[in-house]
């Protein structure tokens, strides 16, 4: 089955008077630090766009997403949280090789007393596992914990801060050779690169900047995310 997609282009910008310029200390360029700022709010961005479609079970086939109820949540000390991970890692066509966490989920999955104690070997009444533990007791390549944060409130008002990464545990399948001519992934970004590069940034002046004019800095790139395997994942929701 084949479908048809476009990149689209994602471009922020940030404004950088000549008074600042002329004020920055000698070790300190307002300019390259502007540029920064946007390639990491650029970064941020794109994270939101894939948690909200890796956390959506929209995004998975008939029997390859479900809520855990009461007896399997990470946060009943009688439940067995490594086991159920295990099971789900059986599902998918493909058996995943990544696995997404929120802070939160992550956090009581790796103080869990069983996780604990099968990653430390102790009793489990105190400790946490870590990342390279886990992964490695559940046989995937890696685990991810999601990190972003966004601003829900409007312009002009006072920032309430939420989480990207929601109450979920994504198992996924990728394979990064995988891409819009074959091979199997769960999902993949597409991007058309811009003077052989993935991402760009550039400067230039403009008079319309503070007093004095200024320099506009312009950080960007062209990409797709695309889902195109949906039984090469699973997905867990309301985990604590």
């Amino acid at each position: 089955q084949s479908a048809t997609a476009s990149c689209v282009n994602h471009a922020l910008d940030d404004e950088i008077p000549y008074d600042d310029i002329e004020d920055a200390s000698e070790n300190y360029d307002p300019v390259a630090k502007a540029a920064e700022r946007k390639m990491k709010e650029l970064l941020t961005r794109r994270e939101i766009v894939v948690a909200q479609m890796v956390q959506s079970s929209s995004n998975y086939d008939a029997g390859f997403f479900e809520s855990l109820g009461a007896n399997d949540k990470f946060t009943n000390a009688d439940a067995d949280p490594l086991k159920k991970l295990l099971n789900v890692l059986e599902t998918p066509v493909m058996r995943p090789n990544r696995i997404f966490f929120s802070g939160t989920g992550w956090m009581h999955f790796r103080t869990h007393p069983k996780v604990v104690k099968a990653t430390n070997g102790n009793s489990g009444d105190s400790g946490v596992a870590a990342k390279e533990a886990v992964a490695q007791l559940l046989e995937v390549d890696s685990i991810y914990v999601g990190k972003a944060l966004y601003n829900t409130a409007k312009k002009g008002q006072s920032a309430t801060l939420a989480s990207a990464w929601s109450n979920t545990v994504a198992c996924l399948y990728v394979d990064e050779t995988a891409d819009a001519n074959g091979g199997i992934t769960y999902g993949f970004t597409a991007r058309k690169s811009y003077m052989g590069a993935d991402r760009w940034g550039g400067q230039k002046d403009d008079d319309s900047i503070g007093p004095k004019g200024g320099v506009r800095v312009r950080v960007g790139e062209s990409r797709k995310e695309l889902i195109v395997a949906k039984k090469a994942g699973y997905l867990l929701t309301s985990v604590y």
